[in-house]
């Protein structure tokens, strides 16, 4: 059996999808499990979710919508929003619910619209999710990127995307993607709009590691990210943190790109595996899983 879906179920300690309320705090997005015969990402329900705020034994309300349910007795029902298909649900196709179909949906973040949008990686594709569960494309092809190159921006129908993988979306809807196969943090504005455009904030066509600024700097392997209430961006990549200034200035916080291993310390002396996750609390501190 080959299936890929999107599940989710509701985080009421969380999230307001009625109020355009910005939220910042990348749990939806990280992390995405793969199985051999099966790729989900999740939204998972833990023990310590009652501790987080989420709900639990305590919680008396009961609560029902598309997006999943909770009962009075704190116990929660998951269900498949979008994708999700069996045996022929590995693929490329937009529409209601379960009728749609994903390739490796990676990294999942929720728009001010209350829209999720999900990067679903080998479609080089950034996908919506509506309220409704219709799923439609918000930029990318099956185009090959341009002779030469794995940068090409543009509109949104006809700019390329190379794996994407980590997804963010700030308080104005505008998407960040780290799209690992073009080593990049790609932008996208006014998207689901005729005027959605696609470009490059920093990084540039193949794998290297330099800071400085847009396409002066260089990643090896961009995965997830996270945005501050500046519209800051910090990044893992491969065995680093990486800054991202809205005008894409890229400095490095702590790691190093070319030196890996397992050691606390200072910033720059600190030395990771491989990054994966990222979280920013609300005193600013950052959480990353290294795995």
């Amino acid at each position: 059996m080959n299936r890929q879906t999107l599940f989710i179920l509701p985080f009421k300690g969380c999230v307001n999808m009625q109020t355009n309320k910005h939220f910042n705090h990348p749990t939806p997005t990280q992390p995405a499990w793969l199985m051999p015969a099966r790729l989900a990402i999740m939204v998972a329900l833990t023990a310590a979710l009652a501790a987080c705020g989420g709900g639990g034994s305590g919680d008396s309300d009961t609560t029902a919508s598309g997006n999943g349910s909770s009962t009075a007795s704190g116990g929660y029902v998951v269900t498949t929003i979008a994708g999700g298909r069996v045996g022929d649900g590995v693929g490329f196709a937009d529409g209601p619910g379960t009728t749609a179909l994903f390739n490796n949906p990676m990294g999942i973040a929720l728009g001010p619209d209350g829209c999720l949008y999900v990067a679903d990686k080998s479609n080089n594709r950034i996908r919506k999710i509506a309220a409704n569960g219709v799923v439609s494309t918000v930029a990318g092809t099956d185009e090959p990127p341009p002779t030469g190159s794995c940068i090409s921006d543009g509109p949104c129908a006809s700019a390329t995307l190379g794996a994407p993988w980590g997804i963010a979306v700030d308080k104005s809807g505008s998407i960040y993607v780290a799209d690992q196969g073009s080593h990049a943090i790609r932008k996208i504005t006014n998207p689901g709009t005729a005027s959605c455009m696609v470009s490059t904030l920093a990084g540039s066509c193949g794998k290297g590691y330099a800071d400085g600024q847009g396409s002066s700097a260089g990643f090896e392997f961009p995965n997830a990210l996270t945005l501050d209430a500046d519209g800051n961006l910090y990044v893992t990549d491969n065995s680093s943190v990486r800054k991202i200034t809205p005008a894409g200035y890229v400095t490095t916080l702590a790691g190093s790109a070319t030196e890996s291993g397992a050691a606390d310390g200072m910033g720059l002396s600190a030395r990771f595996g491989l990054l994966q996750g990222i979280a920013l609390d609300a005193k600013g501190n950052l959480y990353v899983s290294d795995f």
